[in-house]
């Protein structure tokens, strides 16, 4: 995972960790658990496993705090017997695996005659720059079990029809063959699947597909990334390029730090020259890729139109390009300066004059509050706010109709009259003023709280709205927030119980969210279909929030003397040590509530 990790990402996940912002949490099976400052991440040799919570990962899949966790893992003590445990774990399950193979070709070779379908081929893939059109070719070559030799597919499509009519083949000179789907392993039948939506009934179509009489694989920019990832997952893969072979390939965006270009603005008193160093990469269809070092840039339309205008500008001997502006498009050059940097890390220097300071980029900020840094003040910066909230409602899981519930829209109206609260009349509406200020206090020093609250009472009482407002009121402070009924949580538990393998993942992902989300609202406990797991569901919850120091909030109609009841002895005894309880007025609200209000 490293390598596709970024130098300034990794610098600063270095800086994370060397801060002491990293805290293994658990060991467990093939994970590592990790906190890392606010975030919650899941460590594993699999790649595709690590997960963290933090919305920078979910559209990356790297992020600051991955950075840190690998650095923990290389340099602490601990991290570094953590590791050690897992790839120890990894290897004997691979020998395992190796073993118990040769059995299963044993097997084959004694049983030939046997219902199921064993793997008997795989596929592996050899890329190429083609010398003539400058595009990336791929050839493909099969591999029969246990022989390992392969042999070149010297015509796909015809090997694809054949597939499909499980008829025989030709594999090098000795083997003439009937061939199956499901014989060959897996990666190799989703390569086939992907290639088999690529034949049309168009024979001109296909031969863009299957160039070179079918013996090579051409992939347009549409379908690029995602034929070379499946190519990658084959037993063998390489990709021959210059002088160099790679085994491995990544795709990333283009940010800045990867020093693709360098700019440079001199002055020379009546004009400004503009210089511009360009890299050594390799134009894939007409730069919707750039590789270099084994990595494939994915350019946005804005810096295609960016990279072709440059590659149109003429070339000095010492391989730089030039270009001249007068003083008065000053203002003009430093915007597009701006823009420049999404294919540049740094710029060396740029002078302008007529009032301009020496550093007047680095000095143009577009948010003159904060100078882009994300904070005013100590406090995180209203330009950079806006999209944190919505990257934690996203998170969240909350509805456009939760977002308008909160203490802002509070009708304090419908509390009206007293009731009896510990053995004498008290009023509603101070009642409800003095625990909206009790909970917004809550919010605001929410760690350094070791309880949960407890909101309980009659349907309809405003436990609901009380909650979401609670949630609410976090989201917009751009924290962690989670709201999930009870009935949602225990369906979200028994289904991954009772899910296959390949579906646990997405499962597994909202569990481990709400399990380490910083503030929880577990909404109308009681209200749920009875199941004989519950108790341990909930059980399990509550243990791991309550141990972590993570905040909780349950709103229910069970009482405190109710919960016994409902769950068994352990669940009711960690509620009632844990959480202060909260009455609710008895008053159904909803009989008199307003239109524009819904509890």
């Amino acid at each position: 995972m490293a390598k596709l990790i970024p130098g300034k990402v990794r610098s600063q996940g270095s800086l994370l960790y060397e801060a002491g912002k990293v805290s293994l949490q658990e060991v467990k099976e093939k994970y590592l658990y990790f906190r890392v400052e606010e975030e919650s991440l899941r460590y594993s040799l699999d790649d595709d496993a690590v997960f963290c919570s933090c919305a920078f990962f979910q559209k990356k899949k790297f992020c600051t705090h991955l950075a840190a966790v690998e650095a923990f893992l290389k340099n602490d003590d601990s991290g570094k017997a953590a590791l050690a445990s897992l790839e120890e774990d990894a290897t004997v399950t691979e020998e395992t695996q190796e073993k118990v193979s040769f059995g299963s070709l044993f097997l084959d070779q004694v049983l030939p005659k046997i219902e199921k379908k064993e793997t008997r081929y795989v596929l592996s893939a050899v890329g190429h720059e083609d010398d003539y059109s400058g595009q990336f070719l791929w050839t493909l070559r099969i591999r029969r079990l246990p022989d390992e030799r392969s042999y070149v597919i010297r015509d796909v499509l015809a090997f694809l029809q054949t597939l499909q009519k499980e008829g025989h083949y030709a594999i090098g000179k000795s083997y003439y063959e009937p061939l199956s789907y499901l014989e060959f392993d897996s990666a190799s039948q989703d390569v086939i699947n992907f290639l088999q939506g690529l034949i049309t009934d168009s024979a001109s179509k296909e031969q863009d597909f299957f160039p070179n009489a079918g013996r090579h694989l051409y992939f347009p920019p549409t379908l690029f990334e995602e034929a070379v990832e499946l190519l990658m997952n084959l037993d063998s893969f390489l990709l021959q390029y210059s002088l160099y072979d790679f085994s491995e390939v990544y795709f990333q965006d283009v940010h800045g730090e990867e020093d693709l270009f360098h700019f440079q603005v001199e002055d020379h008193d009546d004009f400004y020259e503009l210089i511009i160093t360009e890299p050594q990469v390799k134009v894939v269809d007409s730069a919707t890729y750039l590789f270099r070092n084994g990595v494939f840039y994915h350019l946005t339309p804005q810096q295609r139109t960016l990279w072709k205008a440059i590659q149109d500008l003429p070339m000095d001997q010492d391989r730089k390009k030039r270009l001249h502006f007068d003083p008065t498009d000053q203002t003009k050059l430093s915007y597009s300066l701006k823009e420049f940097k999404k294919l540049q890390n740094s710029i060396d220097e740029l002078l302008f004059k007529n009032g301009f300071s020496k550093n007047y980029l680095s000095n143009y900020f577009v948010c003159e509050k904060c100078k882009d840094t994300g904070y005013f003040n100590g406090t995180v910066c209203s330009c950079i706010m806006h999209d944190l909230v919505e990257d934690r409602v996203l998170e969240s899981g909350f509805s456009n109709k939760k977002r308008e519930q909160s203490f802002d829209n509070f009708d304090f109206s419908l509390f009206e009259g007293n009731f009896e609260h510990a053995n004498r009349l008290v009023n509603s509406r101070e009642y409800v003023e003095k625990l909206i200020n009790f909970s917004k206090d809550y919010c605001d020093e929410f760690k350094n709280k070791d309880y949960g609250l407890f909101f309980f009472g009659k349907s309809g009482a405003g436990k609901t709205y009380f909650s979401s407002a609670m949630v609410n009121y976090m989201l917009d402070k751009g924290k962690r927030a989670c709201f999930i009924t009870a009935t949602e949580f225990f369906e979200l538990m028994a289904n991954y119980s009772y899910s296959f393998y390949r579906d646990k993942k997405e499962l597994q992902d909202r569990i481990d969210f709400v399990r380490n989300v910083d503030f929880l609202v577990l909404d109308d406990l009681g209200n749920e279909i009875s199941n004989k797991n519950n108790n341990s569901f909930l059980s399990s919850l509550l243990d791991y929030r309550i141990e972590k120091g993570l905040n909780t909030v349950i709103s229910s109609n069970l009482s405190e003397y109710d919960l016994a009841e409902y769950y068994d002895s352990r669940v009711a005894s960690r509620i009632r040590g844990n959480f202060k309880f909260f009455v609710f007025p008895p008053f159904d609200l909803r009989e008199k509530i307003s239109k524009n209000i819904k509890l």
